[in-house]
């Protein structure tokens, strides 16, 4: 029995797997009725080629004798032919705005474990450069490119179609991190360590080529809410928009952001006192909380220098400057841009005086002459004094009797 004429796709193996046209043609060479039921055909080396040598080791006969009715010598053949196997085209990058790769960036494969290589720079093109592409995405182009011995031979293989994606022709694009820095990237302090995405800008750098990409939502969180330069995110959910962002992520790459002190203008309260004839005001709690009221939410005033232009009583019209404040912050105030401001709306209310004239005792017949100085005072204030009054009595005059007394000595301005 001489082996027939077989074909296979290289695979790396000696090995040959009989087919029902390979026993055909085996029973072809018996007598008519009987059959091969199974047969050892195997190559003598496993490369590509044709004309190759076959050696045939075993057949199982059915003759209905278990093959005793035959004298069976095999011979081999030599017109086998081992056809190229397809190579398997990997092409995996990260996104970089092109559909092109590298030599570098293409992984080839055999059979049976053995791999390849590429000769010539290239690039090789893909049908799509888009990262959302990757489930139809396939080379179209090798740029040129040729297979190259591996650990199998280049001889052995045949490069895949480049018209469609196929098992052995693919194009994996992974998506490309954007940094975030703080070019734009500030807000005024607002009590909170979180910027929303319009207070961030991306870093055209990490930007490729004419990509549309930009942050359309969510926001960041740096570690601190004080102003001042921050260099992290400690939580972020910014999303991306534009024609290209699937090809990106918002990943925590540079930062730089700044949280700035606010500018904020302090006006002194309406404030009100009783007239001491000093300058000075003590500040009220509720002055502190009027002051608070005008800061975020959540910082205070703890101290406030307030003081009255001038002494003098007035209702709703004296002016007061805010000299000094001491705000409450967790950040010594500097989380602020403070200006002072005072008012023109307070009040100073008069001091309640007690003028109290003199006892004078006199013989009848006499006559008291008032100087102006015959009295006291109670409640003048800071030392201030009274000079002269107007003092009288019905019975100063020396005709008043002394049984109409005691007389009372009346004061006026």
């Amino acid at each position: 029995l001489t082996a027939p004429a077989i074909s296979k796709s290289y695979d790396g193996l000696l090995t040959y797997a009989t087919q029902p046209a390979d026993l055909t043609a085996l029973a072809a060479q018996l007598i008519a009725g009987d059959g091969v039921s199974a047969a050892t055909l195997a190559y003598t080396d496993p490369h590509v080629g044709t004309g190759k040598l076959v050696n045939f080791s075993a057949v199982t006969l059915e003759d209905g004798n278990n093959g005793g009715n035959y004298t069976v010598t095999l011979a081999g053949s030599t017109t086998g032919v081992v056809t190229p196997a397809t190579a398997t085209l990997n092409a995996v990058k990260t996104y970089d705005g092109t559909v092109n790769f590298t030599p570098g960036q293409i992984t080839v494969n055999g059979v049976n474990g053995e791999t390849l290589g590429l000769t010539g720079t290239g690039p090789a093109t893909a049908n799509s450069r888009l990262v959302a592409d990757n489930a139809s995405n396939y080379l179209i182009s090798l740029g040129g490119m040729a297979l190259a011995d591996g650990t199998g031979l280049a001889n052995d293989y045949l490069l895949p179609a480049l018209t469609a994606r196929s098992v052995n022709n693919t194009v994996f694009i992974n998506p490309f991190g954007v940094q975030l820095l703080g070019i734009g990237g500030s807000k005024l302090y607002d009590g909170t360590p979180n910027f929303a995405f319009g207070q961030l800008t991306l870093n055209p750098a990490s930007i490729l080529g004419d990509d549309q990409v930009a942050l359309n939502g969510g926001s960041a969180a740096v570690a601190g809410r004080n102003a001042g330069h921050y260099t992290s995110f400690v939580a972020n959910t910014l999303t991306l928009g534009g024609a290209d962002a699937a090809n990106y992520s918002a990943v925590g790459g540079e930062v730089a952001v700044d949280i700035t002190p606010r500018p904020v203008t302090l006006t002194a309260p309406a404030i009100s006192k009783s007239y001491d004839g000093l300058l000075t005001y003590a500040t009220q709690p509720a002055d502190l909380t009027a002051l608070a009221a005008q800061l975020i939410a959540g910082d205070g005033v703890s101290a406030a220098t307030l003081a009255y232009a001038d002494k003098n009583v007035g209702i709703e019209n004296k002016s007061v400057n805010l000299n000094a404040v001491t705000i409450n912050d967790g950040n010594n105030g500097e989380n602020y841009q403070v200006t002072l401001i005072g008012n023109t709306t307070s009040t100073i209310i008069p001091a309640p005086l007690t003028l109290i004239a003199n006892n004078i005792n006199k013989t009848y017949g006499d006559t008291v002459t008032f100087t102006g100085t015959e009295f006291s005072a109670a409640g003048l204030m800071n030392g201030e004094t009274v000079g002269l009054v107007s003092l009288s009595s019905v019975g100063a005059i020396n005709t008043a009797n002394v049984l109409g007394g005691p007389y009372i000595i009346e004061i006026s301005n």
